[in-house]
């Protein structure tokens, strides 16, 4: 069940991965993701998209980040903060750093090749 369920976390990864090459391409500089929600909670979850998307992960330690996030955009949307950034300062005051392991990048590179290739993308 292990292997099967790091399957899974890796396939969404590499979802994600082909995403951020995507948005890489229109020229945004993409340096880290913040990831939240449940799949946060994992201890592996973050350590694998790091490797994957070979950027450092931000995890929040605020365990309700989406409705933080959410609250942002309304806050900065009716005028109660200047900015999304300043009502979003919540979200960014306290997160645990989780970089691509030593060695992980390079194996991940090669598996997500397999993928693209797989997927008929490369």
């Amino acid at each position: 069940l292990k292997h099967f369920t790091r399957s899974v976390y890796e396939g969404i990864a590499y979802l994600n991965r082909r995403h951020l090459d995507l948005i890489r391409e229109t020229g945004v500089d993409v340096q880290n993701l913040i990831m939240v929600g449940g799949g946060a909670k994992s201890p592996i979850w973050p350590r694998i998209v790091a490797g994957v998307c070979a950027v450092p992960v931000f995890v929040p330690v605020l365990r309700e980040a989406a409705c933080a996030g959410a609250s942002a955009l309304a806050g900065a949307g009716c005028g109660l903060f200047r900015s999304i950034e300043e009502g979003s300062g919540v979200l960014s005051a306290k997160r645990k750093e989780v970089c691509p392991e030593p060695g992980s990048v390079e194996i991940y590179e090669k598996a997500y090749v397999k993928y693209m290739d797989t997927l008929g993308m490369v």
